[in-house]
Order: C-alpha cells, then sequence, then structure tokens
C-alpha cells in the first residue's frame, strides 16, 4: 500500500548541494522538505523508523536517509549502526510507502573541498571526499530496485533534474 505519493530521497557527500536542492524542490514543485539530520550515537535505527513512519506521506523531499548512515558509520565508526535485517526493513519501508527514487549528488573534489571550508565546523568536513564518494556509490548502487539519478548542480538546474525524472 502506498501512503506517500512521491519520495526524493537525496544523498551525497557533505558540501555538494543537497540541502539547496532539496529546498528548491520544496519550493518549486509542493514536496515537503525533511532534513534528517543526524541520530544519537547508538540510536541511528529508532531514529530512521520512526523519521519514516512520521513523515512519509504525501510529496516528500528528504535531505539524507539511511543511506548516509551506512556510508559515514562505515567511513568514520567502522560500520554502520544497522544490522543487514534493520537495513532491509528501511529499504522496504521506501519502497514500499511510495514510488521512491534516489538522487545523488557530485561535484568535483576541489568544489567540494571548498564548500566544506565555508560550513566549517562539522567533523566529518575536511576529509578527503573521494573514499566517501565512493561508499555513496557503492551503497546507494547495492540499495534495491530503486530507480537512481545523479546530479551535479553545476551541469544541470533542479527543474532540468524534475524533468528526466519526469516529475514535473
Amino acid at each position: 500500500m502506498k501512503i506517500a505519493d512521491k519520495i526524493i530521497v537525496i544523498e551525497g557527500v557533505d558540501g555538494v548541494g543537497k540541502s539547496t536542492l532539496a529546498k528548491t524542490i520544496a519550493k518549486e514543485y509542493g514536496y515537503y522538505h525533511k532534513w534528517m539530520g543526524r541520530p544519537e550515537k547508538g540510536k541511528a535505527f529508532e531514529f530512521y523508523l520512526t523519521e519514516y513512519i512520521e513523515h512519509l506521506a504525501g510529496k516528500i523531499v528528504l535531505d539524507r536517509s539511511h543511506f548516509s548512515e551506512e556510508v559515514y558509520g562505515s567511513y568514520f565508526r567502522k560500520g554502520s549502526e544497522f544490522t543487514h535485517d534493520q537495513n532491509e526493513l528501511l529499504n522496504h519501508l521506501l519502497l514500499r510507502c511510495a514510488d521512491t527514487v534516489l538522487v545523488h549528488c557530485k561535484l568535483e573534489y576541489h568544489l567540494i573541498e571548498a564548500n566544506q571550508a565555508k560550513a566549517a565546523g562539522d567533523e566529518h568536513h575536511g576529509v578527503d571526499p573521494a573514499p566517501i564518494q565512493g561508499l555513496y556509490e557503492k551503497i546507494l548502487r547495492e540499495s534495491g530496485p530503486f530507480p537512481m539519478y545523479n546530479y551535479n548542480y553545476q551541469v544541470e538546474t533542479a527543474q532540468e533534474l524534475m524533468e528526466r525524472m519526469e516529475l514535473c
């Protein structure tokens, strides 16, 4: 049973324009924008499960999702907090609740580093973005039958992306 019309999940390394894209889609296309933030340590599964259950209705654009925990947990903490079954359940929720698409935001590394420098203070900024971007590519590719679109704000506009995804 589908309870949401469409979910757009936006993922990518810090500094690639995820929030800007999510806010643009929300403003110009009537989507509800939900920034997922960072769950409390040891509470990632409960956090995402609760957020998904509470917010998966209508047209929603998620600025990050449980895929970020997979990436950042693997890179910074030597492993995600999710078990395989928990990850599968979260994937299943996104698939069963709506027509869900993934957007993987990418930029050239020197631009990521420049953007991160502007927003200093985050523990994830200032590290080499290449291995993190590689993890995103691997995890999103293996996430299941979600349609996935790559996006680079230097190459196309939010409107062009929405047209490519056939959502406007």
